[in-house]
């Protein structure tokens, strides 16, 4: 049987996230809990995301012979840092990197932001385009869609949302570094930039918000005490409080 879990955690308590990046990386820490454990085989993480961005709903796929509230239990207790929230059946050939659509988020302070023209500059990566000059390249299509980004005010920061299938190795922290720049020489159409822009945004209040994946329904799989790492999890950083409070509403 195949499983999809949906799971949060802080990525600046790790070194990084792909498995062997450092001493203690996010798959590192799941895999060593899996295999511990002998929970199944096949383990396959749906994003990966940048040193210290963190998430509040990436997504592993996992072929199993137990309950997925099994292996969703076993892995809230024994791994630190992260919380294991929902699941789903999936059939056995189902590739968890093949999504309907990724969002991540950006939490920023107003201070730091022109908001009108951060917005305005925002909305010119819209749509398909060649993404070169904002990506640290990797060998893939560096031709992409982002279908929406959304701005806009709350709890006191600005919180800018991106959603597309698939996004590129820096991208988001690349074109926020972007839009953000007070640089008044820079062209107002960023596909007009010659070369790769040098700038990256910090990853503090960067998550990886949601994965969603066509005809996939997820089921709830957070106990109290889980919640209670969650709130935990929540009050560590300004940014974290916002988008994993709502995610600990969501999930009672």
């Amino acid at each position: 049987m195949r499983i999809l879990v949906k799971f949060a955690y802080l990525g600046w308590k790790y070194t990084g996230f792909q498995r062997g990046n450092g001493s203690s990386s996010v798959e590192d820490a799941i895999l060593e809990a899996i295999d511990t454990n002998h929970l199944g085989n096949g383990f396959r993480s749906a994003a990966r995301t940048d040193r210290g961005v963190s998430a509040a709903g990436n997504v592993f796929s996992l072929d199993t012979e137990y309950r997925p509230s099994r292996i969703t239990g076993i892995l809230n207790s024994q791994v630190r840092d992260m919380v294991f929230h929902h699941y789903a059946t999936v059939p056995d050939l189902f590739d968890c990197r093949k999504c309907l659509s990724k969002q991540y988020t950006y939490y920023l302070d107003p201070g730091a932001v022109d908001v009108p023209s951060f917005r305005e500059r925002l909305a010119r990566f819209q749509g398909n385009h060649d993404f070169s000059s904002f990506c640290r390249r990797d060998g893939r299509n560096t031709v992409r869609s982002i279908d929406s980004i959304e701005v806009a005010a709350e709890n006191g920061l600005v919180r800018a949302d991106f959603h597309s299938r698939g996004f590129l190795w820096n991208q988001i922290r690349s074109i926020v570094a972007f839009a953000a720049s007070p640089d008044r020489d820079l062209p107002l159409d960023p596909f007009d930039f010659k070369g790769r822009f040098p700038y990256l945004w910090g990853t503090d209040g960067l998550f990886l918000t949601d994965i969603t994946y066509e005809n996939v329904s997820f089921h709830p799989s957070v106990s109290r005490k889980s919640r209670a790492n969650l709130s935990r999890m929540a009050i560590r950083n300004y940014a974290d409080h916002s988008i994993l409070r709502q995610l600990a509403e969501v999930s009672l």
